[in-house]
């Protein structure tokens, strides 16, 4: 887990042209997928007044469906693997990302990856622990 996790930024323009940009950073993909999905159905068991069903009926997005929920403080205050894990953070910010901080993720992230490989084909780490 130290060496595995999520570093992403995502970007948009309005269409005023303004821009703003998310930072998330927190575990792995799958870890994030399952800790989504188990926080999503909790918030739509304990928080049906807030989400009010009945006057958003249909197939909805996610976002549309939890929003006016705790799905994200939720996300942000637990950590997968009872504690052991990452925690998820976004941070919104106006404006685009700077160059640097977007190469210095991928340089991070390829770094500890090629670790992590390195070890397991060493023998110093075990693939399935």
């Amino acid at each position: 887990r130290g060496l595995y996790y999520s570093d992403a930024y995502g970007v948009g323009e309005s269409e005023r042209g303004d821009w703003a940009h998310v930072h998330y950073t927190g575990p792995e993909a799958y870890e994030a997928t399952a800790m989504c999905c188990v926080t999503a159905a909790l918030c739509l068991v304990e928080e049906v007044d807030r989400l009010r069903p009945s006057s958003r009926g249909g197939v909805l997005t996610p976002a549309y469906a939890l929003h006016g929920s705790t799905f994200l403080d939720r996300l942000q205050d637990a950590s997968f693997g009872l504690g052991a894990g990452r925690k998820m953070r976004f941070e919104l910010m106006e404006g685009k990302p700077p160059e640097t901080a977007l190469r210095d993720v991928v340089m991070e992230k390829t770094k500890k990856a090629s670790i992590g490989q390195d070890d397991i084909a060493q023998g110093r780490r075990k693939a399935f622990a």
